[in-house]
Parts: C-alpha cells; sequence; structure tokens
C-alpha cells in the first residue's frame, strides 16, 4: 500500500529579505514536492505546483530530504503539518500572487 502524502513546514532563519522565511511543501511517498508554498517575511507568498510557479517558485528537482536531515542544519526548523494547515497557506499564496500582481 503507497503512504499517502504528507505535509512540512519548515522556518528558513536568515536575514535575506529576497528569500522565503517559511517553506511549506505537500510531498509524495517519495519526498517529491507536488506543491510548495513560499511565505516571505513581509507577507507575500507564492506557490509552485506541476504546472508552474509565481515569481521564482518551483518545485524541487530532486527528492525532499527526510525531516530529522533537514534539521541538522540549524538555519533550518522543520516540521510535520496537516493538510489543513497546507491548504491554508496554499489559498493565501494564491490570493497572494494575485493581490502584488495588480
Amino acid at each position: 500500500m503507497a503512504k499517502a502524502n504528507h505535509y512540512i513546514r519548515v522556518r528558513w532563519i536568515h536575514e535575506y529579505e529576497e528569500l522565503p522565511v517559511e517553506l511549506y511543501s505537500e510531498l509524495d511517498s517519495q519526498g517529491w514536492e507536488l506543491r510548495k508554498v513560499e511565505v516571505f517575511a513581509g507577507g507575500r507568498s507564492q506557490a509552485a505546483d506541476a504546472y508552474g510557479g509565481a515569481g521564482d517558485t518551483r518545485l524541487g528537482g530532486e527528492p525532499v530530504l527526510p525531516i530529522d536531515e533537514i534539521a541538522l542544519d540549524p538555519q533550518f526548523k522543520p516540521e510535520f503539518v496537516d493538510r489543513r494547515e497546507f491548504e491554508d497557506a496554499w489559498r493565501c499564496a494564491r490570493r497572494s500572487v494575485a493581490r502584488w500582481a495588480s
């Protein structure tokens, strides 16, 4: 039986305004991103899926590392989130793209 999709949020601790501070990913059983949301310090967010992405947000070209490996780098604070939290971030990013584009 195939493992269900799972969702992670990674807080990225840095001081670069042009880079996201949170990354949400919907992952398949192999760790490939199906959808991604990047949230920036100013409140803007961008999303990507298999059809493309907003701005320079794109799906990763390799499977995402296991969460315990991500946590080895002190600039990243990963955690599992539920589908609802991911979907909320996804909807917010889709609205954000429309708002920032106008």
